[in-house]
């Protein structure tokens, strides 16, 4: 029998506005329907550091690693489209870089079955994480913006609130559950 390849879910946003909180949970409402697969942030995976170098190697291991995916399902905590807006952040040559890649990787993009863009309800992006500043989270949110627009990539807005955030998170994770669970029904 023809194998089916997985209803690919796509997760994309700045650092630090609950992508992979809302990930874990989507995984726990559906495994007892499906199997689920999640690759998990190529960047918590591979970075050492957010360097030029790292912003590149993140993005080709999460090239390579959507080559294999299995299951009913895969979501993507982090997409293409997040390390290509992380490379550009970081790289020299920025421009040359994203004019390159940036029509690739939209095309993949648009082959997810679902797409989500997670924000904060609030965002002043004053916080810093281990590797990137809070301008530099404004700046990927710039960025992201501005490849989904220009790109023609629709993805469907998620919000956590980082006041009542499990209860956002829970919020999230039932929208994308139940959009999966759609798309698992029409195949």
């Amino acid at each position: 029998s023809l194998r089916t390849r997985p209803l690919i879910v796509g997760i994309s946003g700045a650092n630090n506005v609950g992508k992979t909180s809302i990930v874990r949970k989507v995984r726990q409402l559906l495994e007892e329907q499906c199997s689920v697969t999640v690759l998990d942030d190529e960047f918590r995976v591979a970075a050492t550091d957010s360097t030029k170098d790292d912003a590149y190697s993140t993005l080709c291991s999460q090239l390579v690693r959507l080559q294999s995916v299995s299951g009913d399902v895969c979501i993507v905590d982090r997409t293409p489209a997040d390390n290509l807006c992380f490379l550009r952040l970081r790289s020299e040559m920025a421009d040359k870089l994203y004019t390159t890649l940036a029509p690739r990787i939209s095309s993949m993009l648009r082959t997810f079955d679902l797409q989500f863009d997670v924000r904060r309800s609030e965002e002043t992006f004053d916080d810093n994480t281990k590797f990137v500043t809070g301008p530099e989270r404004r700046q990927v949110r710039e960025y992201l913006d501005e490849l989904f627009s220009n790109y023609g990539i629709s993805a469907v807005r998620l919000t956590t609130d980082f006041s009542k955030f499990e209860e956002s998170v829970e919020l999230a994770a039932r929208r994308v559950a139940d959009a999966v669970t759609t798309k698992l029904g029409q195949r």
